[in-house]
């Protein structure tokens, strides 16, 4: 068997409109010799190739390769051809390698005929314990670098790739047995036929099929689903007691208010801002012999039944597909939770993740028995993404205000992400009906898309190039293009409910999933297109094809002043008048709720220091709150301390697994240059930095749609509105630093802080 192996260097990451700087290919078989095999009789083909174009500093940065390197070689027309000859008919491999054949597609060579061996997908079923899957990193942690080899370059980056194919190869002859049934079950079914070329590289003898549905059917159980946690967005706070407090940073604090709490409560919600804060939380409280339980929505477990189900089917599964499913079945059969959270998805997995989730009306043997112990333990700890209502009997602590807020701003807007919707319809079979669903879907993101007025005046650029977020008021939805919004909106009602009458026939799971996604979204549409409703505000997020629209109501205020009748306390300087005001005004809080007499003012805990970067010294964690700024700052420090420093830019050097272990194993010769919103929650990352510098101070933007929805008629509402809510928001991000156990400074380099009114008044409020 002939195998081809292939990288590709380029200077972006579209086929259609990006372009060729390097091919590296290796032609070569593969022998076994005893438990390993050897790559043997290769032939390499490699060489740079000019674009046409001056390479952008970023392609130079990621790839080693400069515009004087491709000064006088071949264009990709001069060596289409040889390249083609050479792959000829060979399996393919490479890392992540369906980018470089749709690369190919769009340059003239379709390899669609060539059985493909990804060994990104290997390592999806191989490597899961790994923090990344990035080939650079998998080749440091097996140690498939050749010292003299250049890093980054094609040629390399195939080496690499055939030696973590000849690794994987002893992986699969060695799997074990209900392992290497499953395998040979869904290589019968595997349209790619992977998993078929591996078996037979191995020489690995076939079993009989198993009774696979046994092996599931041990995982369920037959019990009614429990109500505790519920999906729905409903807020119910008022009902009950609730805390609101802030911790200043201090775990000690956390733990002595629960304590507190306890004197009067036996049971306690602690709510937290996302999961991993909650799973930090929960290894906090239980250090100090606290028991506590995290709370797990009915989706985060696996469906057991549609695993058993789709195992004994005969139906073919799609690449992307089969590799999901062996992935999640490996790992059943040695969970001990059942949640999904335990496995690492890339791409697309993402989308169809969603057919393998637990249902309502399924009851795994995880989630019985962990809704058995909701009921005993003292501390229900709850992912405010997913806190939808308190559990009668239970006291609720609601950390800050920011967090309430989310919360109750999450429970009143809905989103429609088009990029989800058009994969959603794609998958659908209907004819000439479905094809009226979409264009008229297609028809009102066009009408979102040109009613856009940018707050920032024209630019050349098209609107989305480069990802924008805007405000549009239904005024200027109805003003630009009202007789097509309501003649698509009732043609898009009148084909839905036509396409839905003539198909009401049984669907596979991802069907059913999809009609329910695609109802949910026509139902939003009609709603808000066709109802005059001046409570409600849209945010139009466009990124080329990711466009997606929310539906603010602006009720949020409203709803959360009965919320917070009952807060005790909160983080930032509330002896200024304006701030007290704020807080009152946007929040209900009253002043006689509040201990100002007695308040203690401690020092500012945000220093203002100069940004040099030769003076930037390893360990050093920077955040800012622009893609673009962060790669400015990593550019201009890669300059300076290239040679001797490794300078990890966030998008440029891997996923956030790869940085922060890099980071924490090499933290003597790395700097990190990342997005606040990215980062605040990783504690990990602040228990292990010597410095934290604040780049750029965060803060809700005039253009923001949120900060537009929420100040409509507020006069000089940038001043008003922003001073605070940049404290309350900074605030908590030193409290998440410090609360890691960081005890560094932090800086700022904002020139805001101490240069401008607005930045002094700022460094007034924070504690």
């Amino acid at each position: 068997m002939i195998f081809v192996a292939l990288d590709l260097e380029t200077t972006g990451l579209s086929p259609e409109t990006d372009t060729i700087i390097e091919i590296a290919a290796i032609r070569f078989e593969i022998d076994r010799v005893g438990d390993t095999f050897v790559m043997r009789d290769s032939i390499e083909h490699s060489q740079l190739i000019h674009p046409g174009r001056v390479l952008t500093q970023e392609i130079t940065m990621i790839t080693g390769i400069t515009s004087a390197m491709l000064e006088g070689k071949q264009n990709w027309n001069s060596v289409r051809d040889r390249v083609r000859e050479f792959i000829g008919d060979a399996v393919i491999v490479g890392h992540n390698v369906l980018f470089d054949i749709a690369m190919f597609a769009t340059h003239g060579i379709d390899l669609r005929a060539n059985r493909v061996i990804d060994t990104f997908e290997l390592s999806e079923i191989f490597s899961q314990d790994i923090e990344s899957l990035n080939l650079g990193f998998l080749a440091n942690r097996y140690e498939l670098i050749d010292p003299s080899e250049e890093e980054h370059r094609a040629l390399t980056d195939t080496k690499v790739s055939i030696r973590l194919l000849l690794r994987y190869l002893g992986e699969v002859s060695k799997i074990e047995w209900t392992k290497r049934q499953i395998w040979d079950i869904l290589s019968d079914r595997d349209e790619s036929h992977t998993l078929t070329i591996l078996s037979q590289i191995c020489h690995g003898k076939r079993h009989t099929k198993a009774d696979i549905g046994a092996l599931f059917s041990d995982l369920l159980v037959v019990a009614s689903p429990s109500s505790t946690i519920s999906n729905s967005p409903t807020i119910q706070l008022s009902n009950y007691p609730t805390t609101l407090i802030e911790t200043h940073g201090d775990p000690t604090e956390e733990i002595q208010i629960i304590h507190d709490t306890f004197r009067t409560h036996s049971h306690v919600t602690l709510v937290a801002p996302g999961y991993k804060v909650a799973s930090w939380m929960s290894g906090l409280l239980s250090k100090n012999d606290i028991e506590n339980i995290v709370a797990i929505i009915p989706d985060k477990w696996c469906s057991v039944e549609y695993m058993r189900e789709l195992m004994l089917s005969d139906r073919r599964l799609g690449r992307k597909e089969m590799i999901l499913t062996l992935k999640i079945a490996y790992w059943l059969t040695g969970t001990t939770t059942g949640l999904l959270d335990e496995i690492k998805f890339y791409g697309e997995e993402r989308h169809i993740l969603n057919i393998y989730r637990c249902r309502e009306d399924e009851t795994p043997i995880w989630r019985s028995v962990y809704e058995a112990k909701i009921q005993t333990i003292p501390v229900f700890i709850v992912d405010a993404y997913h806190f939808a209502k308190q559990i009668p009997g239970r006291h609720t602590i609601i950390k800050d205000i920011p967090l309430l807020e989310d919360i109750v701003r999450r429970s009143q807007s809905q989103e429609i992400s088009f990029e989800i919707l058009y994969d959603a319809l794609a998958s659908l079979v209907g004819g000439e009906l479905l094809t009226h669903v979409w264009d008229m879907v297609s028809i009102i993101r066009e009408i979102y898309e040109s009613s856009v007025e940018r707050p920032t005046g024209p630019l050349t650029s098209p609107p989305g190039w480069h990802g924008e977020t805007y405000f549009v008021t239904q005024a200027m939805l109805w003003h630009r293009g009202h007789k097509w919004l309501i003649h698509a909106s009732r043609t898009l009602e009148e084909r839905w409910k036509q396409w839905k009458y003539e198909n009401q026939i049984q669907h596979p799971r991802n069907i059913v999933l999809n009609i329910e996604y695609i109802d949910r979204c026509v139902y939003l549409f009609l709603n808000y297109h066709n109802i005059w409703d001046t409570n409600t505000n849209i945010a139009l997020s466009i990124h080329e094809e990711k466009t997606r629209i929310t539906f603010i109501l602006r009720s949020v205020v409203d709803i959360m002043e009965p919320i917070l009748n009952g807060a005790t306390a909160y983080g930032i300087n509330i002896s200024r008048r304006e701030t007290l005001s704020f807080l009152m005004r946007e929040y209900g809080l009253c002043s006689r709720k509040l201990p100002i007499a007695n308040l203690q003012l401690p020092a500012s805990r945000l220093i203002h220091i100069t940004y040099h970067p030769g003076t930037i010294q390893p360990g050093t964690v920077i955040i800012t709150t622009s893609l673009k700024h962060a790669r400015d700052l990593g550019s201009e420090l890669r300059k300076i301390h290239g040679k001797h420093i490794n300078i990890l830019i966030q998008w440029l050097s891997g996923g956030k697994g790869k940085m922060l272990s890099t980071f924490s194993h090499h933290i003597t010769q790395t700097i990190i240059v990342g997005i606040i919103d990215t980062w605040r929650d990783e504690y990990s990352l602040w228990s292990v930095a010597k410095n934290i510098i604040i780049a750029k101070l965060p803060f809700d933007p005039p253009t923001d749609p949120y900060f537009l929805a929420r100040t409509v008629g507020m006069s000089n509402n940038f001043c008003k509105y922003s001073e605070p809510i940049v404290a309350i928001r900074l605030s908590t991000l030193i409290d998440r630093i410090l609360s890691s156990g960081y005890t560094g400074t932090i800086g700022s380099t904002d020139p805001r802080l101490s240069g401008t009114e607005w930045g002094k008044r700022i460094g007034l409020e924070l504690l």
